[in-house]
């Protein structure tokens, strides 16, 4: 073996390879340390259990959005304002709401808001913000809380139009 092969370093004398190999160690157990001490802000942090939105015993009677407008007349669900959408469309649309499971979060959201008001029987209703970045969260702002939707899309909560 040639002496220009070695290495010398505090006092260890290895070949090359090996100090590269050891170095290679050094920096992933560096990278691994930083992953777990310093978290990325921007992961969804669940602090609560998956619950629904809504209780069975809520009757949703209204979804508005800033546009249009779900009413149900008491038979089915209607559209009203500009919506060219199909009544399974809408009823797919409404059970998504009424089905909605959220968990508690800390993430802050980011980018534009859809605003919603959600009309229930009786007579009360819930203004509530839909985000789609990072995540899909769902903000109630008179409360200032968050949470994460676990079970629908940005695009398969708002209409089509």
């Amino acid at each position: 073996m040639d002496i220009n092969e070695k290495r010398r370093f505090f006092g260890l004398t290895l070949k090359k390879s090996t100090w590269n190999n050891i170095i290679v160690y050094i920096v992933l157990l560096i990278v691994a340390v930083f992953w777990f001490v310093f978290p990325n802000p921007n992961t969804a942090i669940n602090s609560g259990p998956t619950e629904r939105l809504m209780s069975d015993t809520d009757q949703l009677t209204g979804i508005e959005f800033a546009n249009v407008t779900y009413q149900f007349d008491g038979q089915q669900w209607q559209c009203q304002g500009p919506c060219n959408e199909s009544t399974q469309h809408i009823e797919a649309l409404v059970d998504r709401w009424q089905n909605l499971a959220i968990s508690s979060t800390s993430q802050r959201p980011q980018g534009e808001a859809t605003s919603v008001i959600l009309f229930f029987a009786n007579q009360n209703y819930a203004q509530v913000e839909l985000y789609s970045e990072p995540t899909v969260i769902l903000r109630l702002p008179q409360q200032d809380q968050l949470f994460l939707i676990e079970n629908a899309t940005h695009a398969s909560l708002t209409p089509t139009n």
